[in-house]
């Protein structure tokens, strides 16, 4: 294990309100959409 080895015990995701009107515009909008859905899922 390395210093930046996450904990699963020890660590938060914090994901505040994803402007669903601004992927559009977003170079990478819809995987950063993908992206966070996976992250919360998992």
């Amino acid at each position: 294990m390395n210093k930046y080895d996450l904990i699963e015990a020890e660590v938060v995701l914090l994901v505040i309100d994803i402007q669903d009107r601004l992927v559009p515009a977003m170079k990478y909008g819809e995987q950063v959409i993908r992206n966070t859905n996976t992250l919360i899922i998992y």
